[in-house]
């Protein structure tokens, strides 16, 4: 006797629910690993950028600090600012208080001070005798100084709208590097370009030959006080006549 065993029994499998969840979730994970990947590589590319523009931000405020320079030469004679005064000096002509802060610096803005120096070898000399080559001769480099010493910071003018500490110079012994990872610093010229550099040009790089003997002496014994700048009596620059 033929007995009709009926149907096969159903066998249990996952719902559709279940298998577009499984899709959904794959599709999930690699989308998490496609954006770890993408992540790594671009990191580096926007950090790169990001220090770019630090650099472009740096030296345009150094271009923009050349032409205050440029217009305290035209004032005095054709010469330029005292170094242990140079920042009060420029800041009695212009505003340069938003251009003494570099964006690659440590150094808190609130914090009186700067984050750029004058090259003392320069200060009070004159553009057109004393710089044989203006082109070679370093004026204002990014310093990690941050403030200028008590010792002949004062300004003669009263300081105007810059503190003294932001009068910082030396023959560029506080360059620093700080740009593109630490890579270089930027240095204007007495010309008014800017380059950036791994290393500090010699401080008295493109002065006469006259300038550089009288640095040379100036070593050679401690200058008494306000010695520098090297401004004849007639004109050393007079505080401004005060306001009613």
């Amino acid at each position: 006797m033929h007995v009709n065993p009926g149907p096969p029994p159903r066998r249990e499998g996952m719902s559709a629910a279940a298998i577009v969840a499984l899709v959904v979730g794959g599709v999930g994970c690699v989308a998490l690993v496609l954006v770890a990947i993408g992540g790594a590589i671009l990191l580096p590319v926007f950090s790169q950028a990001r220090e770019k523009a630090r650099t472009s931000k740096c030296q345009s405020n150094l271009k923009q600090l050349s032409l205050g320079v440029r217009l305290y030469v035209q004032d005095y004679d054709g010469r330029l600012p005292p170094a242990k005064t140079w920042a009060s000096d420029l800041g009695d002509t212009v505003n340069i208080s938003f251009l003494l802060t570099c964006p690659a610096s440590d150094r808190n803005p609130a914090m009186p001070g700067s984050d750029y120096a004058f090259n003392s070898r320069l200060g009070g000399l004159r553009m057109q005798t004393d710089l044989a080559d203006p082109a070679a001769a370093p004026l204002l480099f990014d310093s990690d100084a941050k403030q200028a010493s008590a010792a002949g910071s004062a300004s003669p003018s009263g300081g105007g709208r810059i503190p003294p500490e932001a009068n910082i110079s030396d023959p560029l012994t506080s360059f620093i590097a700080r740009h593109n990872g630490d890579a270089g610093g930027n240095v204007l010229f007495a010309d008014g370009h800017v380059k950036l550099l791994s290393v500090a040009p010699e401080a008295d790089a493109g002065l006469s030959a006259s300038a550089r003997r009288q640095n040379e002496l100036d070593l050679q014994q401690v200058p008494p006080p306000g010695r520098f700048p090297r401004f004849p009596p007639e004109v050393t620059p007079k505080p401004p006549a005060p306001t009613e």
